[in-house]
């Protein structure tokens, strides 16, 4: 078996079962003189343990290919009606997930369990979606200076090319944005803080979105292993072999292991959004403060840059906003 770009180590065992020190000394000293990039195993295979040369940068960008060789069997590019790629804001394709993932997740029936102790459920995604979101006279028509806490690097990409959903990794209450609705509650997210109203949108029927609540952390009963399983079933994403090896690099399966989740994510955001109508959700449960998430980013509006600059870290206080 040849190895390309590889180097040696000599392992514990080496030391351990050889007979004498000469013998050890000698297989130390053909790993160090090994300078030739393509080697062959002969009778050292078992004494000496080969690694893989490691470059960040190549690795990164060899991860990225990878991960986006996957999506593309999931996603597929939006069409105008002249037949050209729709761009989103960054310059990016416009994807929509494919119609036989969907076809196949609306038809599964899983079982689900009811927020807040309420039992089991039998169904499919779209209905425990719609079990979990319930509509609520008391909530405003639209939220006004609501914060999203996020990184100084994603305040300027934000501003510039509007929220991108599919970097969202807080699903505690659903796959969207999240907003504090006071400055305290950002804070705990971080010093970076984007300032935003939400408003209901107007659909192409003429119908307005609509703003709902949800109790209990209800994301986390949609993610279940019957829905994962199933997921990776319909994706046909093979388990990786629980046998380590070297030569592997450690993001093939850990690319894999998203994929599932991003899948889910898109799916469940398209039903809240255009089967539902629901523009967001005004959230809440034990242990957590109260937000709101926005699934339709056209319901964003209003963005802009609320960081701290120097000067107000010695303010100390923090204002605190109405729901409406």
């Amino acid at each position: 078996m040849k190895i390309s770009n590889v180097m040696f180590r000599p392992t514990a065992s080496v030391f351990k079962n050889s007979k004498s020190p000469s013998y050890a000394c000698g297989m130390t000293n053909i790993a160090n003189n090994l300078k030739c990039d393509t080697v062959s195993f002969g009778n050292y295979d078992k004494s000496v343990t080969c690694t893989r040369t490691y470059n960040p940068a190549k690795e990164a960008a060899e991860e990225e290919k990878f991960r986006q060789s996957l999506l593309d069997h999931y996603f597929s590019k939006v069409l105008d009606e002249s037949g050209s790629t729709i761009l989103c804001r960054d310059g990016q394709p416009l994807t929509a997930l494919d119609s036989g993932v969907v076809d196949e997740l609306d038809r599964a029936v899983f079982s689900f369990d009811l927020p807040l102790s309420g039992g089991n459920f039998e169904g499919s995604i779209k209905q425990a979606l719609a079990y979990c979101m319930r509509d609520d006279e008391r909530l405003p028509d639209r939220y006004c200076d609501v914060l999203h806490g996020t990184s100084k690097e994603n305040v300027g990409n934000i501003l510039k090319y509007g929220p991108d959903f599919k970097k969202v990794k807080n699903t505690a209450f659903g796959p969207g944005m999240y907003f504090a609705l006071c400055e305290a509650d950002a804070q705990d997210y971080s010093p970076a803080k984007l300032k935003a109203d939400v408003v209901k949108t107007t659909r192409s029927d003429g119908s307005t979105g609509r703003f709902v609540r949800i109790n209990d952390c209800f994301y986390g009963k949609i993610q279940n292993a019957q829905v994962y399983n199933k997921l990776k079933n319909i994706l046909g994403i093979e388990a990786d072999n629980s046998d380590y090896d070297p030569y592997t690099p450690a993001y093939i399966s850990a690319v894999k292991s998203e994929i599932p989740t991003r899948v889910l994510d898109d799916y469940c955001r398209n039903v809240i959004v255009n089967d539902l109508g629901v523009d967001a959700a005004y959230a809440c449960a034990p242990y957590h403060h109260s937000c709101i998430v926005v699934f339709n980013p056209e319901s964003i509006t209003n963005l802009s840059d609320y960081s701290p600059s120097f000067e107000d870290k010695s303010d100390g206080g923090f204002r605190i906003f109405p729901l409406w």
